[in-house]
């Protein structure tokens, strides 16, 4: 099973806050527009280097939108050599960038249709990386911001009027500090995730006859919700002509809490249906099932939180003790009139009363011909 690469460390957006820090660093020791000529010198040469010098192009658009800041207020200060009062600069570099990285993350949508782009699992686009990544920076960014701004708030409701070493560190230590912390915040973000994705397995995409035609990871597949088709594993249990339903679990992808057959899992990539089964199988028969499954039907199943291939198998049981494993916990028999009273009153899952024509007949001919 292909494991998902680890993402890299020029993937940690957030360094592009370093020209803004040094900017905000310098200033305490030179002249604030000498402090921004040369953060801004800093600015493009690492947007140059990170785009040009690196294997891959990639986008910093926080080390973009740091280094437009700073473009921006060295002009300024051609204008007007007072543009800030001492000590000020930090805090003002601070709410420009609060203010463009909380546009960033909460105009994203726009600024994928400004590029087209769109999220996609096989989409290996340096962009679209570099953009989600970006994104992902300035969330921590305007969160960051905006705790600063509560803290400022609080002491100056209670604190007022502010006493020198109060706006020595409100509005000169605590701007640096922040976006340092954004970058170190982000950079264990990045090491978590790349410790999950080290344990993550693979789901393929298959179009509508269940040829493979790409693959993702599980956890994305229900982030892409409709867009493509995965296959699923599901097992209807029969026992006296009854069906063995139970209650879909709360943090299900997808009908959380509804009535339905008691099995079901993605088929990973590169699994055959009989392997998935048997994984399946495992859940509630931990020490080796007796339980032997008939592939019944393969159907697509679509709604807007998912687009699947379903292999529906159904296991005759006899001995009901095999419905008394513990991964069964809520779980009945019910007969068929039960089933039909609670149809279509959004009481058993969408895919379960899609199937349950079908399950209907096949207990039919079982009991018939057993």
């Amino acid at each position: 099973m292909r494991r998902r690469k680890a993402i890299p460390l020029a993937f940690n957006m957030s360094f592009g806050l370093i020209p803004v820090i040094l900017c905000m660093l310098l200033s305490e020791f030179i002249l604030d527009e000498h402090a921004l000529y040369i953060s801004s010198l800093v600015g493009l040469i690492y947007s140059f280097g990170s785009y040009y010098l690196s294997r891959k192009r990639i986008y910093n658009f926080v080390l973009y939108i740091s280094t437009g800041i700073l473009i921006l207020l060295s002009a300024t200060t051609l204008l007007s050599m007072q543009m800030f009062p001492w000590g000020t600069l930090p805090f003002t570099l601070e709410v420009m960038m609060f203010i463009m990285n909380a546009i960033l993350f909460f105009g994203q949508n726009i600024i994928r249709r400004i590029f087209n782009l769109k999220k996609c699992p096989e989409c290996d686009s340096v962009i679209c990386k570099s953009l989600d990544s970006s994104i992902a920076s300035a969330k921590v960014i305007s969160i960051m911001g905006i705790l600063h701004c509560i803290t400022i708030a609080i002491f100056l409701a209670f604190f007022h009027p502010l006493t020198k070493e109060a706006n020595l560190i409100l509005f000169q230590i605590l701007p640096p500090f922040l976006l340092l912390s954004s970058i170190i915040i982000n950079q264990m973000g990045i090491r978590y995730a790349n410790h999950v994705f080290s344990q993550e397995e693979e789901v393929p995409i298959v179009n509508k006859q269940g040829n493979i035609i790409g693959r993702t990871y599980l956890s994305e597949a229900p982030i892409y919700k409709n867009d493509f088709i995965n296959p699923v594993i599901r097992i209807a249990f029969i026992h006296n002509g009854m069906l063995f339903l139970s209650k879909r679990k709360a943090n299900c992808i997808t009908e959380s809490n509804k009535i339905d057959l008691p099995l079901e899992i993605y088929l990973r990539f590169g699994e055959k249906i009989d392997e998935g089964i048997k994984r399946l199988l495992h859940y509630p028969y931990p020490d080796g099932s007796t339980v032997h499954p008939r592939f019944g039907i393969k159907h697509l199943f679509k709604n807007e939180e998912t687009n699947r291939l379903i292999y529906l198998h159904i296991a005759y049981i006899e001995d009901e003790k095999l419905l008394q494993s513990p991964f069964f916990q809520n779980g009945k028999l019910w007969t068929f009139q039960q089933i039909e009273h609670n149809l279509g009153k959004n009481f058993f899952s969408k895919c379960f009363e899609e199937e349950y024509l079908y399950l209907k007949e096949s207990v039919k001919i079982w009991e018939e011909y057993k």
